[in-house]
């Protein structure tokens, strides 16, 4: 197909032909003119474009009388008339009147068809004619238009030599567009390449790569050599501890970061520190705060809490912990380093968990002093301090409790939960001092104290005479009495709120302390004795409505495990939870279940599946573990191992340790060695806890042995035959069972 130009070019030399053609045979005569425009092939554009011009041309000639002498086109003559007669010029004349005449003749011997076949004829030739004019090459119609601006740009420019330029610069295209389309058959011409196996080889060259291609390797290779700015690989570090994944993110530090040629910022070393920090690894993380001293790096505070927060999460807190703490508490205070309020709180967390509650409140001391908010979270850190101390972490979890009342900080959801843990799991140490705080004067203790004197928040001992009822018992049997009495009643939140204002019990809680009635305290050794001392749980669910904080699950599950022994007050603390519309998880009442077996009540704890079902809860492996707490047998233990397989629950080692554990106390020796058997059938390895209580059991059982009495009973004699069977079976069975040795807590990070 020819260029859009050629094409163009050749309609309009074709244009001009049939122009003239036309326009002569209509001047000839009006019935050739008929015939013709009858005649025109109705699908050609072409004839209707020619004829229509040729009528708009003469109706202007004929309107036009004023021209004086007729226009002529380049190449082809234009008749046009001298005066509105219509009457042709002299010169005009004699050319047109033997084509009149001739044409005359010829037209009225032809039809219609033969005019038509004629005009068709004239059209091929014509079309012929203009294509060998113009070449028969065969050109991109890109490459001709750019030709043709070459061209016309060379024209405009006023070159002398432009058409030669323009042509040389067509000869030059072809030369080129020819050089392409012969390498384009040189290379998938077949070559045969010389081998053994010259059949099975391709029969074409690869044709190279493209440029895109290159480019792409190019860029790979630059991407591969160039160097990564270091808060890239933080960042990646960052991502790796996210996902837990400390020993990758060390390996980047250590090993890709040399090999790339980049040096770590503190930003690196302040991301594994942290990380280090959260996992307990205060080893590394001291060494990476070492290396960015050595470096030269500035130590940003947010470096010293991960370093503090190491050492309240180390494995060892007593030793390892406390000793890295103090030092580096130490070292700070010699440096002049200005604290602030998270790096205090990383220090209370640290001092507080490692065991050391007297540099933990003497931190909060030194805020007061410097000018630093104390908080409520603070005052958080610091009942975690106190959860530490197990002797007496409840005395001074009550004086932190006051000392946030004195500062006017309002107690929040976790400040209750901690509660809750401190009265489960902490005692009340001398209740002298409890009985000291109590008498307290009201006024004494909310007196606002000069900004110049030291807020000593470390409890201070005093010599005070307390009267004493006539025996413990009693003081812990109306405690528990008065918790029953209040949780039975339906509305004991307001009896509750009744004999407060009367001062009947003790408000240790509330804004203002008062002692109530309150003239002695026994031992607070039980958590219901000290839950007693607050008020039971209809107080502290009171208080926590005053100080608008909403009671979650795990505030009662705290409460769960402090509530007497006596099934009624946990029904009741049940109905509490459902009247605020909280229904309790599967871990409430794995806790129930406990509870329950600890005080050998076995039916009551087995009838927790049932209510657990109406909650539509379903039983986990804890809940499993929590009854076999009540397995005294062997019956009983093998009923619950087949309860575990019919619902695909596997039994871990902390099952069968508790099961092993019940068979021993019971000194039931069929009853251990059926558990070593299931332990080997399983293929479960025995910890060290586990090693640990089967060497006591072996040790009493060579004793019963070696006890030779000539009165000896029946009962001891079949007490030696289960002696003498389990000292051979556990013989055995340690020999085939691999000990599961606990692995050091590093280890998974080198």
């Amino acid at each position: 197909m020819l260029p859009v130009t050629q094409q163009l070019k050749g309609w309009r030399c074709l244009a001009s032909l049939c122009q003239y053609y036309c326009h002569h045979r209509l001047v000839i005569s009006s019935l050739a003119k008929s015939e013709l425009e009858n005649s025109t092939d109705q699908g050609n554009s072409f004839g209707r474009l020619a004829a229509g011009r040729q009528e708009n041309r003469l109706e202007k000639d004929n309107n036009g009388s004023s021209r004086k002498s007729p226009k002529h086109n380049t190449g082809f003559p234009e008749l046009a008339h001298s005066n509105s007669s219509g009457k042709l010029p002299k010169h005009n004349r004699s050319f047109l009147e033997p084509a009149h005449s001739d044409s005359s003749r010829s037209l009225s011997g032809l039809s219609k068809e033969d005019i038509l076949e004629k005009w068709h004829q004239f059209r091929n030739d014509k079309y012929q004619e203009t294509q060998a004019r113009w070449g028969s090459d065969q050109q991109d119609d890109a490459e001709e238009d750019y030709n043709y601006f070459v061209s016309r740009s060379a024209f405009r420019s006023g070159d002398k030599g432009g058409k030669d330029s323009s042509q040389k610069t067509v000869e030059s295209l072809k030369k080129d567009a020819i050089d392409i389309s012969s390498k384009k058959e040189t290379l998938h011409k077949p070559v045969k390449k010389k081998g053994n196996f010259g059949s099975l080889s391709p029969l074409y060259e690869e044709p190279e790569g493209d440029d895109g291609d290159l480019k792409e390797e190019r860029y790979q290779s630059a991407k591969l050599e160039r160097k990564h700015r270091p808060n890239f690989y933080g960042f990646k570090m960052k991502k790796l501890c996210n996902e837990r994944k400390l020993g990758e993110a060390i390996k980047v530090l250590e090993e890709e970061m040399p090999a790339a040629g980049s040096k770590p910022n503190n930003y690196c070393f302040q991301v594994l520190i942290n990380a280090c920090g959260r996992t307990g690894y205060t080893k590394k993380a001291f060494q990476l705060y070492n290396q960015m001293k050595k470096r030269g790096l500035k130590v940003e505070p947010v470096a010293y809490t991960g370093l503090f927060l190491a050492c309240a999460h180390s494995p060892w807190p007593t030793t390892d912990g406390l000793q890295r703490a103090t030092h580096l508490r130490s070292y700070l205070l010699e440096k002049n380093f200005q604290f602030n309020q998270i790096i205090c709180h990383a220090m209370i967390k640290a001092f507080g968990w490692c065991g050391d509650m007297g540099t933990a409140f003497q931190v909060v001391d030194e805020m007061i002093q410097d000018g630093i908010m104390v908080t409520t979270e603070t005052m958080s850190f610091l009942l975690q301090a106190c959860i530490t101390n197990k002797e007496a972490g409840f005395w001074h979890a009550v004086k932190v409790w006051r000392k946030m009342r004195e500062l006017k900080l309002q107690p929040n959801i976790h400040s209750y939960n901690l509660l809750m843990r401190i009265i489960k799991d902490c005692g009340a140490g001398d209740p002298k001092f409890i009985i000291d705080l109590l008498k307290e004067d009201d006024q004494h203790s909310l007196k606002k104290t000069d900004p110049s004197r030291k807020h000593n928040l470390i409890p201070e001992t005093s010599n005070l005479k307390v009267k004493s009822l006539e025996s413990e018992k009693n003081l812990r049997n109306i405690q528990e009495g008065c918790v029953v009495h209040h949780l039975e009643n339906n509305n004991s939140a307001e009896n509750v709120n009744k004999n407060l204002s009367k001062g009947v019990f003790p408000d240790i809680l509330g804004k203002r302390l008062a002692a109530g009635y309150a003239v002695a305290l026994g031992a607070l050794d039980h958590p219901s004795d000290r839950l007693a001392l607050l008020g039971g749980p209809s107080n502290i669910l009171m208080q926590m409505k005053r100080d608008k904080v909403i009671p979650n699950l795990k505030t009662f599950t705290q409460m769960l495990e402090s509530l007497p022994p006596d099934t009624q007050t946990e029904q009741v603390l049940l109905e509490s939870m459902k009247n605020l519309k909280l229904q309790p998880d599967t871990q409430f009442f794995n806790m129930l279940i406990k509870k329950r077996n600890f005080r050998q009540d076995i039916k009551a704890a087995q009838e927790v599946i049932t209510q657990m079902q109406h909650y539509h809860l379903l039983p986990d492996i804890i809940t499993y573990g929590c009854l076999a707490l009540g397995c005294h047998n062997l019956h009983c233990a093998s009923q619950l191992l087949k309860d575990m397989d019919a619902n695909y629950f596997q039994p871990n080692i902390e099952i069968m340790t508790i099961l092993v554990k019940n068979s021993l106390v019971k000194q039931d020796y069929a009853f251990t060695v059926a558990m070593l058997k299931k332990m080997q059938e399983k293929a479960i390895s025995p910890d060290d806890f586990l090693l640990s209580r089967l060497e006591q059991a072996r040790i009493r059982a060579q004793n019963i042995l070696l006890d030779e009495d000539e009165n000896s009973t029946l009962i001891q004699e079949k007490k030696k035959r289960a002696a003498k069977i389990f000292l051979s079976a556990y013989k055995i069975w340690l020999k085939d069972s691999e000990v599961q040795l606990p692995e050091h807590p590093w280890t998974q990070y080198r």
